[in-house]
C-alpha cells in the first residue's frame, strides 16, 4: 500500500505532478501501481489528456547476472498511451546500474 507524488519536469521547465497509489510490490519480481492523476503538461494539438486512472506493472528479470525490466501500462486512452510509452522509453534508457558485487545478497 501507499501513496505516492512524482513530480515530472518538460524540457522548458514547466511541471506537473503524478500521483497514484501502490498495488502490488513482489520484491525483486514485480512492482505495480495504479496512477490516479496524470500528468498532462504540453500536450501535443488533438491530444486527449488522460482523466481516469491507469495501471503499471513493472517487472524484473534476471538472466545470467543481467535483468531485464518489461513495463506495462494499461487503462490509458489511445491518444495518451503513445505519448506515455515514449515518455517511460526515455525515462528506462537514462538507467545506468553499476554491475553488482560478487556477493551480492538478494533481499
Amino acid at each position: 500500500g501507499g501513496r505516492f507524488a512524482l513530480e515530472m519536469i518538460s524540457t522548458d521547465g514547466a511541471s506537473c505532478v503524478m500521483t497514484g497509489a501502490y498495488r502490488d510490490v513482489d520484491r525483486p519480481y514485480r512492482f505495480m501501481f495504479e496512477v490516479h492523476n496524470h500528468c498532462n503538461l504540453d500536450l501535443p494539438a488533438g491530444t486527449q489528456p488522460q482523466t481516469s486512472s491507469s495501471l503499471v506493472t513493472v517487472l524484473f528479470e534476471e538472466r545470467e547476472g543481467q535483468t531485464t525490466v518489461s513495463l506495462t501500462h494499461t487503462g490509458l486512452n489511445d491518444d495518451y498511451g503513445w505519448l506515455a510509452a515514449m515518455s517511460w522509453r526515455q525515462s528506462l534508457e537514462k538507467i545506468d546500474c553499476p554491475p553488482r558485487p560478487k556477493n551480492h545478497q538478494p533481499l
